[in-house]
């Protein structure tokens, strides 16, 4: 298995992964929370799929696969985030058209929060990141982290992420994340987390 770019043929097995990796997420769980999983699923499906076309065209989306897509990250580098205002309004309009209901409130909140912490320095965004259920635990996270980080550490630039998983937060300081905000958002604990350029050391 290695990292590799997600690509036109292996988008929507990405997608579908992500759906997968972030149904009992809280942030999903709370936008949803009236669906069954199945619905839910279905709609993170759609979500995920529409913004990946956006990041195949503008980012840097990467996947870990064997013999299918095991882990997959949607990422952009520095400039690349926030999106133009049409690229915005397609997702807005893909989390409207064909869901079934949700809290469309708070998932605007959710990104209106995201985006006034979203630091101005030049950096790679972390959006999501996932792991199919059945492989999580073996590293493939990391995986996908260790290329995340060696193309910042090349570019000489900073990364960004947010997560309302806790768990998280121990895995993504061990890259070398740091905290630099701490809130509830629509009722849950949120991290915003900045990893810092990496320093070239001093020659004397």
């Amino acid at each position: 298995m290695q990292v590799q770019a997600t690509t036109r043929q292996s988008y929507r097995q990405a997608s579908r992964l992500l759906a997968l990796a972030f149904l009992d997420e809280p942030v999903s769980q709370r936008i949803y929370r009236q669906l069954t999983r199945d619905q839910i699923l279905r709609n993170l499906t759609l979500d995920f799929t529409g913004e990946m076309r956006i990041c195949l065209r503008v980012g840097e989306p990467l996947e870990v696969r064997q013999d299918r897509v095991l882990a997959a990250a949607m990422i952009y580098p520095p400039g690349a985030y926030p999106l133009g205002r049409l690229d915005e309004l397609f997702i807005q309009a893909g989390t409207v058209i064909g869901h079934t209901r949700y809290d469309f409130r708070a998932w605007q909140t959710w990104l209106k929060e995201a985006g006034r912490l979203h630091p101005d320095a030049p950096h790679y965004y972390l959006e999501y990141i996932g792991v199919e259920p059945t492989h999580q635990g073996q590293g493939l996270g990391s995986m996908l982290l260790t290329e995340l980080t060696r193309r910042a550490d090349a570019a000489k630039v900073g990364c960004y992420l947010e997560t309302a998983t806790e768990r998280n937060v121990l895995l993504y300081q061990r890259f070398g994340f740091q905290i630099i905000a701490q809130k509830e958002v629509i009722g849950l604990p949120a991290w915003f987390m900045w990893r810092p350029p990496k320093t070239p050391p001093c020659r004397g």
